[in-house]
């Protein structure tokens, strides 16, 4: 090739280059993208240690739902056939990285609660969504926490924390893992009373 088409193509290569635009979203990056529609219904969870009504104590877990929903990369040039390859998302296990909030109280590490590769399956298949829920806060967590407040604690002891959530999958048909994230806020009280 000569010098001059090189020359004469390369303003063309750059405008098409500039017009497609970039995103750095891994998972805009497959053939199938997962999207996290909602976590906990978009509301932030609290999480007590323990329920009361006048006569029973409950002491709680705390699982919230999550929606999903599954699209072609490009719908209107993709056509994906049900059941074939690249049909559905599969999110096979999640991570979990607690981000403290400005209140938490000094000696609580939230850290020492974080999860990797917790197992987790749910199928969402291309063009719908699909729910489940995931265990946020269980009774060791729960413990821990009140194991350095002390129970009861003191309503000025609540605290706020991030929760990240790295949800882990691939497109059936292809073994190329994916991380997609998402987020919920969580406040931490001693108890909630039932009336």
């Amino acid at each position: 090739m000569s010098t001059r088409v090189l020359k004469a193509a390369a303003p063309v290569v750059l405008l098409v280059a500039l017009l497609a635009g970039c995103s750095d979203d891994s998972s805009e990056r497959q053939r199938v993208v997962l999207e996290v529609v909602t976590v906990n219904n978009g509301s932030p969870l609290v999480a007590a240690y323990q329920e009361e009504d006048e006569t029973n104590v409950f002491y709680t877990l705390d699982m919230v739902p999550v929606v999903f929903y599954a699209r072609p990369y490009n719908r209107s040039t993709m056509t994906i056939p049900a059941d074939g390859p690249y049909s559905s998302f599969i999110v096979t296990g999640y991570n979990l990285v607690w981000h403290p909030g400005a209140n938490v109280p000094a000696g609580l590490d939230l850290s020492q609660f974080d999860a990797q590769n917790v197992p987790f399956f749910v199928q969402v298949p291309v063009g719908d969504e699909a729910g489940s829920a995931l265990m946020v806060a269980d009774r060791v967590v729960k413990e821990a926490i009140g194991a350095v407040l002390g129970t009861p604690w003191a309503l000025d002891q609540d605290f706020s924390a991030y929760l990240e959530i790295q949800f882990i999958g691939h497109a059936s048909g292809d073994d190329h893992e994916v991380v997609v994230p998402a987020g919920l806020g969580v406040n931490f009280t001693f108890a909630l009373w039932r009336a």
